[in-house]
């Protein structure tokens, strides 16, 4: 088989190599990567499992495809994904369970390294996802939308639902969201109303992997009657399968929309006073106190060794009360670095209730902290 080695090719392997080990070389049926006769490369663990068709040109392979299966092991394809651009290579499979590269350095030179493999009949098969429903869904969007979100997924492994990120479709809108029990995050998109209603969460594990992937104008998720499983096609030529979690989420509807009170700001503005503020602070520091009045927004926070305040210019939509928020301004900050839009609002409806954000196709809510008085 013989491969020219290109960036795209590169990227496809630094995917699979990410997938064999992304949840621990224990979760790995086989840490190496299945090369098939059939014109397809796969890498699997027991979340996990990816594909893609080896003679398309964009990967730099050719049609000569190996005469039969085999599995290129770690060193392999490590040392194939660090060659440098346009290198042209043979790789080959002996009897003896050996896999050969071959370097062509051109002028008649040659450089052959030898990797010791295993059976290819040891290596998982990959069964095809059975998929009851199948959603085209825009590309750009799809993975603006689990980026964005990615953010508010929870580390709390013991609570399974709030660790990945929800996708709903209902009524022809869909909507990706992820809550932690701290902050939420919600990226919504208005569809055509032939899109089915469907919910499926999406594990952290699987997004990272999809975060990486190159697509086309659109991407083709499909999922299991139980939603446990979903494949999803991100170009013509990559197969990326993930396990789902089950259960029911805490739909989005219910904790958006409810502040009484709104007031808007600019962005960056706002965004770097909260990052000072992160930077200034300890690690078990006192909440940053927003202070929310008729036409400015006052910034500030306090600790043993720092005084740090910052105005920020606000436009009020009707309260005339100050009104004092305290809250984490790390929770703070990871919500505003994902609103790319000039101006961010604000709802909330007293000091103590989730303040909402408000920018573009983002919507967010960060949970406030309680503020010691005698600060």
């Amino acid at each position: 088989m013989y491969i020219s080695i290109t960036k795209n090719f590169i990227k496809k392997l630094t995917i699979m190599e990410h997938i064999l080990s992304s949840i621990g070389k224990e979760n790995a049926y086989i840490n190496g990567i299945l090369v098939r006769s059939n014109g397809m490369m796969q890498a699997a663990n027991r979340m996990l499992n990816m594909s893609f068709k080896l003679t398309t040109e964009e990967l730099g392979l050719t049609p000569d495809l190996p005469p039969g299966d085999f599995i290129l092991p770690e060193m392999a394809y490590k040392f194939l994904k660090n060659l440098p651009v346009g290198t042209a290579v043979e790789v080959l499979s002996t009897k003896e369970n050996q896999v050969e590269i071959v370097i062509d350095n051109g002028k008649r030179k040659k450089k052959k390294v030898e990797f010791t493999s295993q059976p290819s009949s040891k290596y998982v098969a990959i069964a095809k996802s059975d998929t009851a429903t199948m959603q085209t869904l825009n590309a750009e969007w799809f993975k603006s939308a689990i980026t964005k979100c990615s953010y508010a997924i929870s580390d709390n492994h013991p609570k399974p639902i709030y660790t990945a990120a929800h996708l709903v479709a209902r009524n022809g809108k869909i909507v990706a969201y992820a809550i932690d029990g701290v902050k939420a995050a919600v990226v919504s998109n208005t569809t055509d109303k032939s899109v089915k209603d469907f919910v499926i969460s999406i594990p952290q594990e699987v997004i990272r992997i999809l975060s990486g992937v190159e697509c086309a104008d659109t991407v083709i998720v499909g999922f299991n009657e139980n939603h446990t499983k979903a494949v999803f096609v991100t170009d013509e030529s990559t197969v990326f399968q993930g396990s789902l979690y089950s259960g029911d989420p805490m739909m989005y509807d219910t904790f958006i929309n409810k502040g009484k009170f709104k007031f808007s700001l600019n962005t960056k503005e706002f965004t770097n006073t909260v990052r000072q503020i992160c930077l200034l602070k300890s690690a078990n520091a006192a909440p940053m106190r927003m202070t929310v009045q008729k036409e400015e927004l006052i910034c500030s926070f306090s600790n043993e060794k720092t005084r740090f305040e910052d105005t920020v210019s606000i436009e009020n939509d009707g309260f005339k009360d100050d009104i004092v928020i305290g809250l984490d301004p790390d929770a703070l900050l990871s919500t505003l670095k994902n609103c790319t839009e000039e101006t961010t609002s604000f709802k909330f409806s007293g000091s103590v209730t989730p303040l909402e954000i408000y920018n573009g196709d983002l919507s967010a809510i960060v949970v406030p902290m309680r503020i010691n008085e005698s600060r």
